[in-house]
């Protein structure tokens, strides 16, 4: 072998050790209140929406002009004027691998609708106006309301879904 090459075969088998392992660093966040739960249903205010938005998802987003996006629905459709057809998003898994499905978004429902014990503000206005909910497969959902509900894409886009089988903790959709 040449110079030129043992050089270069020197430093490629180098490079690794060279480069080295990346080392554990600290995260600090600034926050203009403090984070009182991340139970995503306890209490709607600001710095915990701020942070159970970055650990569960919605079955609607709001695009950056607040006009709703699709999130864990990936789409929406008035069928009469008192009922809503919700096609979830199929390959959805919550991060222990088991899937997504219409399951996950009535036991949520259910469980905001009928309140977080001792929440000092949940987030049941949001679903309101919901009366009843059918799920004729698992990634659909109908949703009936007593009066035409315009806005019921946007309501759903600041509730964020929980798995059943996560309980009242949760977990994330992946």
């Amino acid at each position: 072998m040449n110079h030129p090459t043992k050089t270069l075969l020197a430093a490629l088998i180098a490079l690794p050790f060279a480069i080295g392992t990346p080392s554990a660093q600290t995260l600090t966040v600034g926050l203009g209140a403090p984070v009182t739960t991340i139970d995503p249903h306890f209490h709607n205010v600001g710095p915990n929406n701020a942070l159970t938005n970055h650990i569960f998802d919605r079955l609607v987003d709001r695009d950056g002009q607040s006009r709703p996006s699709p999130q864990l629905a990936e789409s929406w459709r008035v069928l009469t004027e008192t009922s809503w057809e919700f096609k979830l998003r199929k390959g959805v898994t919550w991060h222990d691998g088991k899937p997504f499905t219409a399951d996950d978004v009535v036991f949520t429902f259910a469980r905001v609708q009928a309140g977080i014990p001792n929440s000092p503000g949940g987030f049941g206005g949001f679903l309101r106006a919901i009366t009843k909910v059918e799920t004729p497969d698992a990634h659909t959902l109908i949703l009936h309301t007593s009066a035409p509900h315009p806005l019921m894409p946007l309501d759903l886009a600041s509730v964020c879904i929980i798995a059943r089988h996560g309980g009242s903790r949760g977990t994330r959709a992946l």
